[in-house]
């Protein structure tokens, strides 16, 4: 199943933007593990198997089965606030979601931008999908840095025991609130924008303690909240993103921002053209094809943070060399229900 979404997720890449050079990734030299030190919490071991690739033939458009739409307030009240001076984001939908993964607490929020006014009617995010998703683009993102590993067998080197082990380490490490556990899952060398410095979209380097409440040592920035932000490429008035290389093109456009303690992953397209694209050469409705591209927006986080390392900027063209998480884009599948403007 999880070779099905990688499969699928290509085709989507191949189809929506164009050709894809295949480049090939350069071998890392620190390849050594480093063990976690809370022995007591967690034992892992540091050989992570070697797990041979699978090939599939890719499937064809499944039938979509209409399910109810779950009733949800589409455009709750929003709170009056003072906003960044960077903002550059017009929010039509938002969707605050708050749930837990193998007892690690996550806080997140869905932003649809009014760019995508004319598509969407209203958006449903089941809680506990979504935590875990983040919950494991984290652990990924992590693993890839401690051992220096970027290649797209990550996602099979990097599961089950030694997966568990790191959230039973974050678990115990958002109970306590103990430096030493944060110490051993911080995610150092993180590239980010913020949004309040009036800089403009100038990424700066970070260590962050996600998903943690309180005050951080000199140095470390607390992450209490992980918001995914969507939005359509030429209707919107969105700067701080940049577009994705040329092999990766068809408006695509991301960016990683810091408003105080709320990460903001942009990802947008030109939504137009790629739904024209998909009914003429495939011939897939226009509702699957919308359905399809709004669940394209967000497997590309994992990678995206992997590669925001200050040397390997996603802009100069190699974050495609790790490849989207199956895994992860079947939990976004589950996890976000549109309700669409579409006859």
């Amino acid at each position: 199943m999880k070779k099905r979404f990688i499969l699928l997720f290509t085709a989507i890449c191949l189809l929506f933007n164009g050709c894809v050079s295949i480049v090939e990734p350069i071998v890392p030299t620190d390849t050594e593990h480093i063990e976690f030190s809370a022995t007591e919490i967690v034992s892992i071991d540091t050989k992570p198997p070697t797990i041979p690739a699978e090939t599939t033939t890719p499937t064809i458009e499944p039938t979509i089965t209409n399910t109810p739409f779950p009733t949800i307030d589409k455009h709750p009240p929003t709170p009056t606030v003072e906003r960044p001076v960077e903002w550059d984001i017009d929010p039509y939908i938002e969707y605050e979601v708050e749930g837990e993964y193998k007892g690690v607490k996550i806080k997140g929020s869905v932003i649809i931008d009014r760019s995508l006014e004319s598509l969407i009617e209203g958006v449903y995010v089941n809680k506990n999908l979504f935590s875990e998703m983040i919950a494991k683009s984290l652990a990924y993102v992590w693993y890839s840095r401690r051992y220096n590993y970027y290649y797209d067998d990550l996602y099979t080197r990097f599961t089950g025991d030694e997966m568990d082990g790191w959230f039973e380490l974050r678990a115990t490490a958002q109970e306590t609130g103990s430096e030493y556990y944060w110490r051993q899952i911080q995610l150092d060398n993180m590239w980010t924008n913020d949004l309040n410095d009036g800089d403009g979209y100038i990424k700066k380097q970070y260590a962050f303690w996600p998903m943690y409440e309180g005050p951080t040592p000199y140095g470390v920035t607390a992450i209490k909240k992980f918001t995914v932000m969507l939005f359509d490429t030429p209707k919107s008035n969105i700067r701080n993103a940049t577009t994705a290389p040329d092999w990766v093109s068809g408006g695509r456009f991301y960016g990683v921002n810091l408003d105080n303690n709320n990460f903001i992953f942009y990802s947008g397209t030109d939504m137009d053209i790629c739904i024209g694209n998909a009914e003429y050469i495939y011939g897939y409705s226009r509702e699957y094809s919308a359905k399809i591209l709004l669940h394209s927006y967000w497997p590309i986080l994992t990678p995206y943070l992997i590669w925001i390392d200050g040397k390997n900027d996603f802009d100069t063209a190699r974050a495609f060399d790790l490849v989207v998480s199956g895994e992860i884009y079947g939990l976004i599948e589950r996890a976000t229900e549109y309700k669409l403007k579409i006859e």
